[in-house]
């Protein structure tokens, strides 16, 4: 059973054979041009390809900068890190030309951006927890850890981190 609109009309549909799944394939055809036309803006070029991998990859280092970067244009407060989980990157994107459809496939969740603030024993722990993890998309912020999971080191911009600072921090 599924709910589709059909001229700004919500319509029950209840699919149960070839009927039904003809009548699918009728709506994604209707709405392929449509669709298409949203995913295709050129974003930008990528050099190389930007593909996930632990600790760090390219595609990482790009969710976060770009986490971070439109924190800092919609937060009345500085950011210091932004930071997004790498099972929600869920494709590589190519080298070469970039379209809006490309970034919607790394990011098909409805996400949205969170801040939260932490002192810096909260965020000590969360980076000990980002190396157990293997690493995450992290910007703002550089860690040293070992292949086991150890976290060696964390800084924020260039600083180490304060056990009694304040931290702000961008997420989806």
């Amino acid at each position: 059973r599924s709910r589709h609109a059909d001229a700004g009309n919500i319509k029950d549909t209840t699919i149960d054979s070839k009927e039904g799944a003809a009548e699918v394939r009728a709506i994604l055809e209707r709405d392929k041009a449509y669709i298409d036309s949203i995913k295709s803006p050129v974003l930008g070029e990528a050099a190389v390809a930007l593909e996930k991998y632990i600790p760090e990859s390219p595609l990482m280092n790009f969710a976060a900068d770009a986490l971070m970067e439109m924190a800092q244009l919609h937060s009345k407060q500085k950011i210091d890190i932004a930071l997004t989980n790498k099972g929600g990157l869920r494709s590589n994107i190519a080298a070469g030309t970039i379209t809006f459809g490309d970034v919607y496939n790394v990011f098909t969740f409805e996400n949205r951006l969170a801040y939260l603030t932490l002192n810096g024993e909260q965020l000590t722990q969360l980076c000990r927890e980002i190396a157990k993890a293997g690493g995450e998309a992290i910007s703002g912020m550089r860690l040293e850890i070992t292949k086991e999971g150890e976290l060696l080191n964390a800084t924020v911009g260039e600083m180490a981190i304060e056990p009694q600072g304040t931290y702000r921090i961008a997420t989806l």
